[in-house]
């Protein structure tokens, strides 16, 4: 079989075909160890957004989790990315062989991604394509990110156009199928992250559809199923991270990948200091066991010393006999809103600026005290009974100034009220239910209720309605806030661009334009900004030298035959 080459790479198998690119396995051929992926454009319509995925890899290229650029070069009318070898298996294929994740496993992948996208995100660069098929899992257990082919970086041309949708629907954001002006990729990153967190715990993705519309919908108009439904290990506290993540509205999410990171390592943490606790007791009796025995001297022939022994076996008897058992351990789940600035548990600092933590004790009565600088009900002291091998399930509220405490009804009806755009506030009964929300659950006594909805700037803000509860039934309403239309934005004015035909004999010839080297030889157009350019042809030993004038949408050819 004649064997392949593109460039100075053999072609050793075809490893598929995505939206951009023909992928390939392949080694160099003067380095036959040096494997690579080869990345060749299919649709040359796209060039610019395949030049895009290799400068974005070359800003993020000092991160050993993100795979590598190798090399950048033409071959004949392709353009070819070689990209670092990745030896393993992408999370889906993971999860397809082994199952779904363990807890511990699933956040410390979740973990690296994070940290891996942090690192992106400083440098102005956006996946929107995260999910399981672009995680890569080394056989040595070192995550890598790949397929930045759709990366957005901060200082690109606008490569997606306002309101066209990019990356895979079932892990998509909802504004990302109908992306605004301002979307915040960060955000959509995150919800991609949570939505592969979801899958890794449960081996399902939390919304589904026959096509992309379908999906879209369920994304915009329902609330992800609650994860502990599909896997029981799922706590509460790591629930309420998955579901953040997983916020409709984007505001309400994480507000960069550090602050999930932190929660996730919050979680661990807690969840680490239950199991430390058990586990130090065992290891300090064994301990104490070994050093008692490597530390004894035994020497039969001196009685003194076997008297020793008598009298010390005795008072172990004895210490053992009344020594009383360790207390059995209880927990409590304690939810707070808003945030306590401090969580003390018998005087002890147990978590700063937490909505959620979980605490374990000695069966019994403890003391809990929460803190938050702002309340004039601070600090809650609350007297906290903890049971043998149970978990209590405590919430307490701040009463913020300025603001209403939320007032529990009775559970007897309940309204679903979608709200579009974003409310900025919602009053039920005149009392404050929910800020900052498109959506929002009501329950209420059976009978007429009123409802108002607020939006700055809206011209028919406030909506104000009488609503009707009906008992044991969940009544949907959806209201729509009118604003006002934006201004039209100043065109920005597009500069002057022409072209640039730089062609030789013989062909090959390196090509530099006002003294920086090209990627592409002759013969190439080149498409550069109108006014005066140096073109230098360089073949050998050779070089030709050119200034020339370009005007807007003109072409002007450089053209050299270099002496054989």
């Amino acid at each position: 079989m004649e064997e392949k080459y593109i460039g100075n790479y053999k072609i050793l198998e075809k490893k598929g075909a995505g939206g951009m690119a023909k992928v390939y396995l392949a080694v160099h051929k003067d380095v036959p160890n040096l494997k690579v992926i080869l990345k060749i454009l299919s649709d040359p319509r796209l060039v610019e957004r395949f030049r895009n995925e290799a400068d974005n890899l070359a800003l993020l290229e000092h991160h050993p989790n993100i795979c590598r650029i190798k090399d950048f070069f033409s071959h004949g009318d392709d353009t070819v990315i070689a990209m670092e070898f990745i030896d393993g298996s992408s999370l889906d294929e993971v999860i397809e062989h082994g199952g779904r994740m363990s807890i511990t496993e699933a956040i410390r992948i979740t973990n690296e991604v994070l940290d891996i996208l942090g690192f992106a995100h400083q440098k102005g660069v956006y996946h929107r394509d995260i999910k399981p098929g672009n995680i890569m899992l080394e056989k040595s257990g070192q995550i890598k990110i790949i397929d930045f082919g759709i990366a957005k970086s901060e200082t690109d041309p606008n490569l997606t156009a306002a309101g066209s949708a990019c990356g895979t629907p079932t892990y998509m954001s909802p504004e990302q199928f109908n992306p605004p002006d301002d979307i915040n990729y960060a955000l959509t990153d995150i919800y991609a992250v949570g939505t592969t967190l979801f899958w890794l715990l449960t081996g399902e993705v939390p919304f589904k559809g026959d096509n992309e519309f379908a999906i879209r919908d369920a994304k915009m108009f329902n609330d992800p199923p609650s994860p502990r439904k599909l896997n029981s290990e799922i706590s509460k506290p790591l629930e309420r991270i998955i579901l953040k993540a997983l916020a409709k509205d984007p505001k309400n999410r994480f507000s960069s990948t550090e602050d999930m990171h932190n929660s996730l390592k919050q979680f661990e943490a807690g969840t680490t200091a239950k199991r430390a606790a058990s586990d130090d007791k065992t290891m300090d009796i064994s301990e104490d066991n070994n050093n008692n025995h490597n530390g004894r001297n035994w020497k039969p022939i001196v009685f003194s010393v076997l008297a020793m022994i008598i009298v010390l076996g005795v008072a172990a008897w004895w210490l053992w006999l009344y020594t009383p058992e360790e207390p059995a351990q209880g927990w409590a789940e304690i939810e707070i809103s808003p945030l306590a600035d401090s969580v003390l548990f018998d005087d002890s600092l147990v978590a700063s600026r937490a909505f959620s933590v979980s605490i374990e004790g000695s069966e019994g009565q403890h003391e809990l005290r929460l803190v938050n600088l702002e309340a004039e009900n601070s600090p809650i002291k609350k007297t906290v009974t903890l049971t043998a091998n149970r978990t209590e399930e405590l919430s307490y509220d701040f009463i913020i100034p300025g603001t209403t405490p939320p007032v529990p009804f009775t559970l007897t009806g309940k309204v679903q009220i979608s709200i579009s755009p974003t409310a900025d506030s919602v009053f039920f009964d005149n009392k404050l239910v929910d800020r900052g929300t498109t959506s929002v659950l009501v329950e209420g006594t059976e009978g007429e209720h009123n409802l108002k909805l607020v939006k700055a700037k809206a011209t028919n803000s406030p909506i104000t309605r009488s609503v009707t509860i009906l008992a044991n039934q969940t009544v949907q309403l959806n209201y729509r806030f009118n604003m006002p239309t934006p201004a039209p934005k100043p065109q920005k004015p597009i500069p002057a661009r022409g072209s640039i035909v730089a062609a030789s004999r013989p062909r090959g010839a390196t090509v530099y334009i006002d003294g920086v080297k090209q990627s592409q030889i002759t013969v190439y157009t080149f498409k550069v900004s109108a006014g005066t350019h140096i073109v230098e042809l360089r073949h050998e030993s050779q070089t030709y030298s050119d200034t020339v004038q370009v005007n807007g949408d003109e072409t002007v050819n450089v053209f050299y035959e270099f002496e054989n």
